[in-house]
């Protein structure tokens, strides 16, 4: 399989490893602050099922508590599929909050408000994972955080001022270039999902299909990323895992079900079975 990858770079393909701490916890009297208390700032009264779709990622895949920050309209929509999630109204986010990790931009509009918001999440010091309506063309140096962006082909395009053409030929190389540039973790998404990180390394997923090319996807893979990041301290690997355990879900419905019949929407409730498939190939 041809996908790119130079034989001599800090570059693989990424496989979990059995000693990973996304998909285990080893210590003794358990608590739902054990596995984080994270926010979601996504979603409108007109989109909020992204909010409902990356709030069910994020629980699914073991996260403590959910806050998220979204307008009252979208509340009943979300409330319905997420019960566990709790509300915040507020337009901003203070420097000391007591969240262990933020993910923004889900369902909402790359707006002067948005922006706005982006430029505070800067400013702290928990990890922020940034998608949709939060990615834009600007410079992410300076940021007092660990930052992870997740464009898919077009965002990056936009981002960068590059060609979706020229982003699709050369998705490694650009996504590595931007990810030391800017001194941030690129989850540059489609088909070969490329891993970038700020020191030059990176990682090339292999699972997933053409099941996961739909809106709403990639809603689900941001919350499943905000999920294990507060689970595993070792965010290289935590975010490698995520994308790797949301590829892993729909290879599991393409063994059963055309993948073109999958919605995003039922990608949480594979998220058991791909983790115990991992786990189980990661002792063999």
């Amino acid at each position: 399989m041809n996908i790119g990858l130079p034989h001599t770079s800090n570059w693989t393909v990424y496989e979990p490893s059995q000693k990973s701490d996304s998909f285990h916890y080893n210590g003794h009297n358990a608590h739902k602050g054990t596995f984080g208390h994270g926010l979601l700032i996504a979603g409108t009264g007109m989109m909020p099922g992204s909010a409902a779709l990356a709030a069910l990622g994020a629980v699914s895949c073991g996260a403590g508590k959910i806050t998220i920050q979204t307008e009252k309209e979208a509340v009943p929509v979300i409330a319905s599929h997420v019960p566990e999630a709790m509300y915040n109204f507020s337009a901003g986010v203070d420097v000391d909050h007591a969240f262990q990790a933020i993910a923004a931009g889900c369902g909402r509009a790359e707006d002067d408000e948005m922006k706005s918001i982006v430029q505070l999440l800067l400013q702290q010091n928990r990890p922020v994972i940034l998608d949709a309506g939060a990615l834009h063309s600007r410079s992410w140096q300076g940021a007092g955080c660990p930052v992870i962006l997740t464009p898919h082909p077009g965002e990056f395009a936009r981002m960068t001022g590059k060609s979706i053409g020229h982003i699709q030929q050369n998705r490694l190389q650009e996504a590595s270039t931007y990810a030391v540039e800017h001194q941030v973790t690129v989850v540059l998404k489609g088909e070969y999902t490329v891993i970038a990180f700020a020191d030059g390394s990176g990682y090339i997923n292999v699972t997933g299909n053409e099941g996961l090319s739909k809106g709403g996807s990639g809603d689900t893979l941001t919350g499943i990323i905000l999920a294990l990041i507060m689970h595993n301290s070792h965010l290289k690997t935590a975010v490698a895992d995520a994308v790797y355990l949301h590829g892993k879900c729909a290879d599991i419905w393409n063994q059963m079900y055309p993948a073109q019949a999958m919605r995003p929407f039922g990608i949480h409730g594979l998220i058991p079975d791909a983790i115990n498939k991992v786990v189980k190939e990661t002792r063999q």
